[in-house]
């Protein structure tokens, strides 16, 4: 199933997409707990030009929306999706700067997700957050910073 920008035809579903930009040719492969969700926010981030991913930032910068399709490669109602995305990272070779827009499939990602069976729901799994190792430094620079604007305002004496 392929779109382009309508999101009445992505299915609130988890599993593996790809994401194209026409004119150049080059492919991004991820997965979602909810494909329609995540094109969403792929969208509105290149939009407003904060994609974290600065390759397809800078397609989308120059070829414009219009030209990327989102394309469900397969639903992952499967215990690991991750593994899944990098087989279909690996069978696309999008991280060949020239045929794709991924950085490396051997990385965590950036939001890591882990998946674990839910009992409550037969057949279904759900999102298990956990933290990622890049995030412990960025949570301490965060209560640095804090503490470094608390300490400027009580040091102001006028």
């Amino acid at each position: 199933m392929t779109t382009g920008n309508c999101n009445a035809e992505i299915p609130s579903r988890p599993g593996i997409y790809q994401i194209r930009c026409v004119s150049n040719g080059k492919i991004y492969v991820g997965s979602a707990v909810n494909l329609r969700t995540r094109w969403q926010g792929h969208r509105r981030d290149l939009g407003n030009r904060v994609h974290v991913n600065r390759h397809m930032q800078q397609a989308w910068n120059r070829y414009g929306g219009k030209d990327f399709a989102f394309t469900i490669l397969e639903f992952a109602e499967v215990p690991d999706p991750l593994e899944r995305e990098r087989a279909w990272i690996e069978r696309t070779r999008c991280t060949d700067r020239t045929l794709g827009f991924n950085v490396n499939c051997l990385q965590p990602k950036a939001r890591a997700r882990e998946y674990s069976y839910d009992s409550a729901r037969e057949g279904s799994y759900r999102l298990v957050p956990w933290l990622d190792s890049r995030e412990q430094p960025a949570q301490e620079y965060a209560v640095r910073a804090q503490r470094f604007r608390r300490s400027r305002r009580h040091s102001r004496t006028d």
